[in-house]
Order: structure tokens, then C-alpha cells, then sequence
């Protein structure tokens, strides 16, 4: 995917989180910004249910709404979704509230799980069969669903994770979380999650709110910047090759609110959570550093990687956890295929699982 203003033009098919567009594109398109859908929010329902009244846990793999929203994802061609969560609870025999991953996947079309996939055989069977429940989360995304700031006072949606982390706290009895053992997991688009994580809580301790903070999060293909300035300051040669400064302007003409997408990056502290990262494929390093990123030409980035999968997002991030004396971000992995996602979550995971503190 060499040109991200084909992405655009195809309601961005793919999960795609930081769009720069190329020079030559850019040229060709007379289009101001990516391409919305025409429906309203929260005009047409999809298919989820309420909690059950009755207390209980919904049944396993059933869909659940946590919050009233419907909108049509531009990542799969409008489809209406909502925000909803399918649920796999901890196998039988484990009892009380339990450890509890959450999944924020790629797009749309993913947000369920299919028996087989590559996330149900890497951590959801062995996770449920290890005492963990598991949810895959749908949520809005302020790149990929920025459309949706003209119905929202010109406010892309940028904490669905952080709200549904606090909505899960607040209905953790019914459906047995152990809410101080609570682990997000993003690919792609769903590394929103990653930069939610970093944030300040939005609720916890003096506030009368739950808080909106996870243990820690392991992300695969990850982006650890939406911002288009910080993207070719990190990884372009922006003071000697055309092409990538026309890429950042492009990034900035396509996007029009692109200062509200957020940084990884930018926001990390002496005090932020564990992270791990994994990629398809490997970094572009400069001598024997393990975090000195070489910076290349776009023409070179795009000839050899997916931009919005680019390995060397991984680095930036571990290299700004070095910068503020935080050890807590594991050097991430490279060359992890598709069907090898997360793997190893279990050994980074179960040392940082504390006993549960429901009274």
C-alpha cells in the first residue's frame, strides 16, 4: 500500500491510522479530505444486546453494547457498526473475578473473532483456558473515523478506549474482571489503545469515576504517532528529500484535523505502563544502536514498508521510555508474521497479574 490516497478513495479498506499521502498523489487527488460516509450517527441499529438483567455474565462469544453510538466505518466500506464487545470468559472451574484482556482490533471487519483466526488461537483459547477473560472491543477511531467530528462540535473521538475501560470497571462484578488486572491488546488500527494507555486517567482515585488506565499493553503493527510532523521528523529525511516534505504536507492537506490525533510517543512518562511491540518486519537502524532510528527518503520507506505499519514506530516509542528513565517497555520484536500475533504474551503478562482487589 504505496499510496494512501488510494486508501482514502476506497473508504480507507484497510486499518490505517497515520494516512500520508504520496507527492505524485497528492497532485492527481482534488479531493480536500478523505472521503466520509453519508449516514448519520445513531440512525440505523446493529445487531448487540443489553447486559442481561438477571446479573449474570452475557453467554460466551455473544455481543454486548457498552455504549449507545451507531455510525458507518469508513475501514469497511460504511458498514454500520456500534459500540459493542464480544465476550469469552474464563473457562469453567476458574472462579471469582478474573484477569481480563481486552482486544481492539484492526477495523470493522474484524471486530469479531472468528474460531480459527490467528487472535483466537494465539490468545484467546490458551488465555480462557489459563483463567483470563478476553473482549474484543469495538470503538471509534480520530483518524480513520474523523468524519464523524462534523456531528461532534469539530471533535475527532479519541478516548472510546479509555470510556470503555472505565464503562468495564463499573460493570466488573457481572462480568468478572479483576478490575486491577485489566491488559490491552491493539493491532493496527486498535493501537489506539496504546496511546489511550499513556494518557492522564480520565476518572481513579478523588474523582468518584473509575479509572480508565490498564496494566499494561502489547501492541502488533502499531503506530506510536498520529502526528504527520512527528511521523517525518522521526523517520524522513526531511531536510534534504523533497518527496518526504511534500509526503508531511500531504498528510497535513488530507487530514484536516489532524493536530488533535494524538502521540505515543509524545506522551510518555517516568511513569507510564509496561509496553511491548511486535512487526512484521524489521527496522531501519543506523550503526549498532538498537535505537538510533536511520532516517530514509519517502520514496525509499514506501517502496519497503506499509507506512502505517512501519517497524521503526516500535523504536521511537522504546526510545522515548529511555528518554524519560522508564524501563518498562520491552525492545520490540521484529519479523512476527500474521499468524505468530502476540505470541509471547503469556510471559509478559503473568508476572504483572496482582491478586484482585474487589473487597
Amino acid at each position: 500500500m504505496k499510496n494512501l490516497d488510494r486508501v482514502f478513495a476506497a473508504c480507507l479498506a484497510v486499518a490505517s491510522a497515520l494516512l500520508i499521502a504520496a507527492p505524485q498523489a497528492r497532485a492527481q487527488s482534488t479531493q480536500p479530505h478523505p472521503p466520509w460516509c453519508d449516514g448519520v450517527p445513531n440512525t440505523h441499529a446493529v445487531a448487540a444486546s443489553d447486559l442481561p438483567a438477571n446479573g449474570l455474565p452475557p453467554a460466551a462469544g455473544s455481543t454486548t453494547k457498552w455504549g449507545d453510538y451507531t455510525w458507518q466505518e469508513p475501514s469497511v466500506g460504511c458498514k454500520w457498526i456500534g459500540l459493542t464487545f464480544d465476550y469469552w470468559p474464563a473457562a469453567n472451574g476458574y472462579a471469582g473475578n478474573r484477569p481480563t484482556i481486552l482486544y481492539f482490533h484492526p477495523n470493522g471487519a474484524s471486530s469479531h473473532v472468528k474460531s480459527g483466526d490467528a487472535f483466537d488461537v494465539n490468545v484467546i483459547q490458551p488465555a480462557t483456558q489459563a483463567g483470563y477473560n478476553v473482549l474484543g472491543v469495538e470503538f471509534r477511531h480520530p483518524v480513520t473515523d474523523q468524519y464523524l467530528a462534523q456531528y461532534n462540535n469539530k471533535k475527532v473521538f479519541h478516548t472510546d478506549v479509555g470510556q470503555f475501560v472505565m464503562w468495564l470497571r463499573q460493570h466488573a462484578a457481572q462480568l468478572r474482571v479483576s478490575t486491577n488486572n485489566i491488559f490491552s491488546f491493539g493491532y493496527s488500527r486498535g493501537t489506539l489503545s496504546l496511546w489511550q494507555a499513556l494518557q492522564p486517567d480520565m476518572g481513579g482515585p478523588g474523582t468518584g469515576q473509575p479509572s480508565s488506565l490498564v496494566s499494561a499493553v502489547i501492541g502488533y503493527q502499531a503506530q506510536t504517532t498520529y502526528q504527520c510532523d512527528e511521523y517525518g521528523a522521526l523517520f524522513l529525511q526531511m531536510k534534504t528529500d523533497p518527496d518526504s516534505v511534500a509526503a508531511v504536507q500531504s498528510c497535513k492537506d488530507t487530514n484536516w484535523l489532524y493536530p488533535q490525533f494524538g502521540s505515543a510517543v509524545d506522551s510518555v512518562t517516568n511513569a507510564s505502563v509496561p509496553v511491548m511491540l511486535q512487526y512484521q518486519l524489521g527496522f531501519e537502524l543506523q550503526g549498532t544502536s538498537p535505537t538510533a532510528i536511520r532516517k530514509v527518503t519517502y520514496a525509499y520507506l514506501i517502496a519497503n514498508y506499509e507506512e502505517e505499519h512501519y517497524p521503526d514506530y516500535g523504536i521511537a516509542l522504546v526510545d522515548a521510555y529511555a528518554r524519560k528513565k522508564n524501563p518498562r517497555a520491552v525492545y520490540p520484536q521484529a519479523f512476527v508474521p500474521y499468524d505468530q500475533q502476540f505470541i509471547g504474551w503469556q510471559g509478559f503478562i503473568q508476572p504483572l497479574v496482582q491478586p484482585d482487589a474487589a473487597p
